[in-house]
């Protein structure tokens, strides 16, 4: 039967994700074993890796105040990037009371060790005016150590205040330049800005073509603004759900509307648009960078909105032709009963 059918469906669609899930958890415990292995011998980036696990419960418990434990045993050790996990956990205040202050004093000395990602931190805080006054120059001169070491997302903050003339004169050409020393190492935020100044033509010659291909490499990396940029096909984990979701949703709906033959017609079409949309969603997930750009759509996309257009119209051809069917079935009155006669009445 077609609902049967749309149920193994549905069913070999969950199935298959606990198995995904099943096999990233068995990798990230392995992965969670052999750090653990380095922190206990005392080896101080294991411990931060270690605590960075359980600070998102990758392979082990999601536990805070572990992961603090662990950050500290490295900052103990005088390693700047331990001292900037700590003052993580200040700044944000999952294991300890949110300090600004000390965050900004563990920052202040990583960052004066030449840790990177400490030195964009502070330009962030200078910069929005949290747990310091807003300082543009001074988020300007962190940012620039930052970008300068080589960290990709200083560059792309460091960039943005060329933009937007925020300690320093706005010079696009600048900003455009360290846009793509971020991009270049795959950051998708510096993708999306560059992405955007080849659209508009701002420090870059305006190109269509260059804006859609930093555009798309943001995307494949799941940057909103990209995704919201570039093309509603885009699938992602979200939308395959939402698109399998309101199927279901449509057949079970349909199974209680009409006659039998309209409900077979109308579950046997939904369930082979069910079936496309998974088999469209797995490949969109799996090679969105090899798909070719049509007028900013994929080619992919572009066909299969065509069929899914296809398929809508046949749904609404059934529906026409269930409204006409409960004259099927039901006894004509133009004939006679049994026993009686027509040239008798």
């Amino acid at each position: 039967m077609p609902v049967a059918g749309v149920a193994i469906i549905a069913a070999a669609s969950i199935g298959w994700r606990v198995h995904i899930n099943s096999v990233a958890s068995e990798k990230l415990a392995e992965a969670a074993r052999v750090t653990r292995a380095g922190a206990e011998q005392g080896l101080a980036e294991a411990q931060v890796a270690l605590g960075s696990l359980y600070c998102h419960g990758q392979g082990v418990p999601l536990d805070c105040r572990e992961a603090l434990r662990w950050f500290q045993k490295s900052s103990d050790q005088g390693d700047p990037s331990g001292r900037y996990h700590v003052g993580v956990m200040y700044y944000y205040g999952p294991a300890v009371p949110q300090d600004y202050g000390e965050a900004i004093r563990l920052f202040r000395e990583a960052a004066d060790h030449g840790y990177s990602t400490a030195q964009d931190q502070l330009g962030t805080m200078f910069a929005n005016g949290i747990g310091l006054p807003q300082d543009y120059a001074a988020a300007f001169a962190w940012y620039r150590k930052s970008a300068e070491l080589g960290y990709a997302r200083g560059q792309e903050h460091f960039g943005t205040m060329y933009y937007r003339g925020h300690g320093v004169k706005q010079d696009y050409v600048e900003a455009a330049s360290w846009y793509r020393k971020a991009a270049d190492q795959g950051d998708p935020a510096a993708e999306y800005d560059l992405g955007a100044m080849y659209h508009y033509g701002q420090g870059v010659p305006q190109s269509l073509t260059e804006a859609r291909g930093w555009l798309r490499t943001a995307a494949v990396q799941d940057n909103d603004d990209a995704l919201s940029a570039i093309t509603f096909g885009l699938a992602t984990p979200e939308k395959i759900v939402l698109r399998m979701e309101f199927a279901l949703g449509l057949v079970l709906v349909l199974s209680f509307i009409g006659h039998r033959t309209f409900r077979k017609k109308v579950t046997t079409a939904t369930g082979v648009f069910i079936l496309f949309s998974a088999g469209y969603d797995w490949y969109g997930c799996a090679h969105r960078s090899t798909l070719l750009p049509i007028y900013g759509l994929d080619a992919f996309t572009a066909l299969f909105w065509l069929l899914a257009l296809g398929v809508l119209a046949s749904i609404v051809y059934i529906v026409r032709l269930g409204k006409k069917s409960p004259a099927e079935g039901r006894p004509d009155d133009s004939l006679a009963r049994p026993g009686q006669s027509r040239l008798a009445a």
